[in-house]
């Protein structure tokens, strides 16, 4: 839907009516919400799918390492919340997509 108001040549400079302009700002949040949410699913912490992904191309023995891992999963996760760290792992990976989204859109 963003796309085609972008085709039309409506964006946030010319929206004029505020329906129009909180229409583009929920489209525009809504990809926003929809990249970090998939970024971060696809850590590589067993409850996640990125996990899943790895699962499949580690040798046996890391395959037993993720599966003890998986107890502690929550903890790491808590723990990178609670530090901070998860920006280094997420921000990243969310530019590089918002970046191709960005391009994509711009076409």
């Amino acid at each position: 839907v963003l796309k085609v108001l972008l085709c039309f040549g409506i964006n946030a400079q010319t929206i004029h009516s505020s329906i129009g302009a909180i229409l583009y700002t929920m489209l525009n949040l809504a990809i926003q919400f929809n990249v970090v949410f998939a970024v971060f699913n696809l850590l590589p912490l067993p409850p996640f799918d990125g996990a899943k992904v790895l699962y499949y191309f580690l040798p046996y023995k890391g395959k037993k390492f993720m599966d003890k891992l998986e107890r502690y999963s929550i903890w790491i996760l808590l723990a990178l919340l609670w530090t901070g760290l998860y920006t280094y792992l997420i921000l990243p990976a969310y530019m590089g997509v918002a970046f191709i989204l960005n391009f994509i859109l711009s076409l």
